[in-house]
């Protein structure tokens, strides 16, 4: 997806894809925002966060609240969960995310996810980076994996097949 994202930015000819089929996705990392780099304060153990610019920052990469930025946040609560077991600092890129990148791949996709998805940083917000037209959306009883009953592994395999007409 990073690739993708990237692609579509910089202008590239085609997209060396013709499709994509995303299962339990999340949000990429930009291969050109930057990286914040978390630090723990010595004063009181705050974690504060600096970002470093990348190629193609902008304005949205201003100092600003890195621990709820979209960009940055789910990196900041796991950083937060385990800032006992980690040496500082913490260099880590920032992801895109469809608030502030207003991107479209214009691919056939497929995004499927479970409804027992453990983890809440894999939601549907990927998939307003594709077009709507050819984007298919599946949610399976499961967790976080492919779908498992054969019901539900046939509508998975007709949604791929219908993206692959589309091409």
């Amino acid at each position: 997806m990073a690739l993708l994202m990237s692609q579509t930015q910089t202008g590239g000819s085609s997209l060396p894809f013709n499709m994509a089929i995303f299962v339990s996705a999340f949000l990429p990392h930009s291969l050109d925002c930057g990286t914040i780099t978390w630090t723990r304060s010595t004063v009181d153990n705050k974690l504060l966060g600096t970002h470093i610019h990348g190629r193609s920052c902008g304005t949205l990469c201003d100092e600003h609240g890195w621990e709820v930025d979209s960009r940055t946040s789910t990196e900041f609560e796991m950083v937060t969960a385990h800032q006992d077991t980690l040496d500082f600092p913490v260099e880590l890129m920032l992801r895109y995310s469809p608030d502030t990148d207003k991107t479209q791949i214009n691919i056939p996709s497929v995004h499927v996810r479970g409804r027992k998805e453990p983890y809440d940083f894999v939601n549907d917000r990927m998939m307003r980076f594709f077009d709507a037209a050819t984007s298919r959306e599946m949610t399976h009883r499961g967790g976080h994996h492919f779908p498992r009953f054969h019901e539900e592994l046939v509508e998975f395999a007709e949604m791929v097949i219908e993206a692959a007409h589309m091409i």
